[in-house]
């Protein structure tokens, strides 16, 4: 009988590495799947919000804070929640407040400040933004602000410009005391807005702005002026874009936002500068005049690009512009020893001379609102009203400069070195100060 026997051979050691390294990875597979399996589902939903308080309609008088409560929710979770409030244009007028919120549901409740004395009264819109960090959810929310109180900061008094140097710029603070702010080798004319004061050279000082809280200057355009001709005219603030605009002796006309970026040329008819300017709609109107012959037009620009859209004559030497409404423009000014006023169209060019003054120069001017305006003529004071094309006398005083302080109501007239306080509807003088130079012009500053 035969014995028979079988013998097995150990696998190699390489083989059986190899089955534990595949069984390795099929766990690793099993294992990614699981997580896989695990994940969070794409987020396709945006959180919400809803307002719980303020309720729609709700009224805010600035200084305030507005107590906001809100509902939020997301299908994940809620990472944070900001609040702000907007004017028309979607431009924040408040700080926004963010904070975290770390659940799928909440109620959150913030303070929001809303402290800014330059915002008016009107409509505005909160808005409550909430992000899960993939994509945001938003509520909206009309509230009505009541502006804070018209308050005047101070009153800017500036020596004639036809005076002899140095020019001292005289401030007078908000209860009444007067002190030299600065002093200036050159006057070729000044303006204001709510943070600074802006004044313009004659030969050789450029176009310089001085934030009026702390005194600092920066140079908007330098003076490339040759001879002892003014190379600046027309500094003015446009009060219907806030633009400072001023005219230069070699044909430009610029205008200037009130953070100081140039955003407005245009180039005035060939061999004329820029005296006056007014915005009116979509147009800039500028007199402009022709140093040789004297002669002067009317130019109209497109306020957007500067380009020239058409011109007409002016028979005058104006004194002041102002709008009248989207077509018209009222022109002050004199003629031939005779004030006038006339009322034209920018788009025609059509005249319609309301008032002339037989042998009486218009002096100075200052719009007191709507279509009231206080006129200074050899003789005195008078008031002028476009709605009934009517002129009162007020007083006798002669004045050299004019205007409107709109926080008192009043009128602020300089007669030689006085500051003169004058109601505008009975010419009662209400207050007389004196000063260390000659008025030659008055910028008041307020709140907004």
């Amino acid at each position: 009988m035969n014995n028979f026997r079988c013998t097995l051979d150990p696998a190699p050691s390489g083989y059986l590495s190899a089955m534990r390294d595949q069984h390795r990875a099929l766990l690793l597979a099993i294992v990614l799947l699981a997580l896989t399996g695990c994940r969070r589902d794409k987020d396709n939903d945006p959180p919400v919000v809803d307002f719980l308080l303020p309720s729609a309609g709700s009224t805010v008088n600035i200084p305030d804070t507005i107590t906001v409560r809100v509902a939020v929710s997301d299908d994940q979770r809620v990472e944070s929640l900001t609040v702000l409030v907007t004017d028309q244009n979607d431009a924040p007028i408040t700080a926004s407040i963010t904070t975290s919120v770390g659940q799928a549901f909440a109620t959150v409740e913030l303070e929001l400040p809303v402290v800014s004395e330059r915002v008016e009264s009107g409509t505005y819109t909160l808005v409550a933004r909430v992000s899960d960090g993939d994509q945001d959810g938003r509520a909206f929310q009309n509230i009505v602000i009541h502006a804070a109180p018209l308050r005047m900061r101070s009153v800017f008094v500036l020596p004639n410009a036809a005076s002899s140097p140095p020019f001292e710029v005289t401030r007078i603070d908000s209860v009444g005391n007067a002190s030299t702010w600065m002093t200036l080798s050159e006057l070729g004319g000044a303006t204001i807005d709510l943070d600074h004061l802006y004044t313009a050279g004659t030969t050789s000082q450029g176009l310089v702005r001085t934030e009026v809280n702390t005194g600092t200057s920066i140079q908007l355009l330098a003076n490339s002026g040759v001879g002892t001709d003014p190379f600046f005219h027309g500094l003015t603030r446009d009060p219907t874009d806030g633009r400072t605009y001023v005219g230069t002796r070699d044909g430009w006309i610029r205008g200037f936002t009130p953070s100081g970026l140039g955003s407005f040329s245009a180039n005035a008819p060939a061999g004329t500068y820029s005296e006056y300017t007014a915005c009116v709609g979509e147009r800039l109107v500028s007199i402009v005049v022709d140093p040789i012959t004297a002669q002067r037009q009317m130019a109209v620009h497109a306020s957007s690009s500067g380009a020239l859209l058409t011109q007409f004559a002016v028979d005058n030497t104006p004194q002041s512009i102002y709008r009248r409404n989207e077509d018209h423009v009222l022109i002050f000014g004199n003629r031939n020893g005779d004030g006038l006023i006339q009322d034209r169209n920018v788009e025609q060019g059509g005249i319609f001379e309301m008032r002339v003054f037989p042998g009486e120069p218009i002096i100075a001017t200052a719009a007191i609102g709507g279509s009231e305006f206080i006129l200074a003529r050899a003789s005195g004071l008078f008031r002028f009203s476009y709605n009934t094309n009517s002129v009162l006398p007020l007083n006798s005083l002669s004045a050299t400069a004019l205007t409107f302080d709109n926080v008192s109501g009043s009128v602020l007239v300089g007669v030689g070195n006085q500051l003169i306080t004058v109601d505008p509807f009975t010419g009662a003088q209400l207050d007389s100060r004196t000063l260390p130079t000659s008025v030659g012009s008055v910028l008041v500053l307020t709140n907004r």
